[in-house]
């Protein structure tokens, strides 16, 4: 495999694949972690409805706050953009990529090979109002601190 390869289905590198020898049991099914997050996000839908936003934003402001220890500064909607990105993307390898536009009232994100896509299918087929992803929480959080920060 090339050096810079990167999983088509979930974004993941090269660098998070191991070397398992010829007896190494290979575990079946879903990853727990994948499991989890499918179970509490639907969970949450069934018993808040629209009111599991007010919840899952705060997976952002936790994202955000751990992204603060690391000495990070924002100056603009630009900066934050290149945070979550350097975050989920570049360090974590969440997704293959993380494209976005930023207009006047709206910043709009592409994410593209997220390893979480196939739970996002399940949760949609079943109306699952998806408000779990990290990237749009945590921009969120980092932008309403950034507003916060201006207008003082």
């Amino acid at each position: 495999m090339p050096s810079r390869w990167i999983c088509p289905l979930c974004g993941v590198g090269k660098e998070n694949f191991y070397q398992l020898n010829e007896n190494a049991a290979v575990p079946s099914g879903e990853a727990p972690q994948n499991i989890m997050i499918k179970a509490l996000t639907q969970s949450l839908w069934q018993i808040c409805g629209r009111g599991s936003c007010a919840v899952t934003r705060e997976i952002g402001k936790l994202f955000f706050t751990q992204l603060k220890t690391q000495g990070i500064t924002l100056h603009n909607e630009e900066d934050v953009m290149k945070m979550v990105n350097d975050y989920f993307i570049q360090v974590n390898k969440f997704a293959r990529g993380l494209d976005y536009e930023i207009n006047e009232d709206t910043i709009e994100l592409e994410v593209t090979n997220c390893r979480f896509f196939g739970i996002c299918n399940q949760l949609e087929s079943q109306s699952v109002l998806l408000t779990t992803f990290p990237y749009s929480n945590t921009a969120a959080a980092a932008l309403k601190k950034l507003m916060v920060t201006v207008i003082e």
